[in-house]
């Protein structure tokens, strides 16, 4: 039998707790959202438009998929420098996004963790 390389090692648990984790596992549970979250895992922000061309979905559905992922806690509407302030840009907070020692992308939710 190969040797299987380690595991990353389980990043520490944030102190965030979620007033109703089923509603933020019911979120993640959903496919387009799921895929969302992977390229929100990095850090980078996104409007709904941007993510519904990367993942080849209906703008205003992708819109109703990040009202959700908001509404649970997994995401929040940022604004960045210089951008217009008229789009919603979405991001996960930093608190719930780390890096593991090998560049792998988890969101660490306290209630699940995502590796990506």
């Amino acid at each position: 039998m190969p040797d299987l390389p380690p595991p990353d090692p389980a990043p520490p648990i944030p102190a965030v707790e979620f007033s109703k984790p089923v509603r933020l596992l019911e979120a993640i549970a959903d496919p387009v959202r799921y895929e969302a979250l992977k390229d929100l895992a990095s850090g980078a922000f996104y409007t709904p438009s941007d993510l519904a061309q990367r993942l080849r979905v209906g703008v205003d559905n992708m819109a109703k998929h990040l009202r959700v992922l908001r509404a649970s806690g997994a995401v929040q509407l940022v604004f960045p420098p210089n951008g217009d302030r008229r789009c919603q840009y979405y991001q996960i907070p930093q608190r719930f996004r780390q890096t593991t020692d090998t560049g792998r992308p988890v969101i660490d939710y306290g209630v699940c963790v995502l590796r990506f």
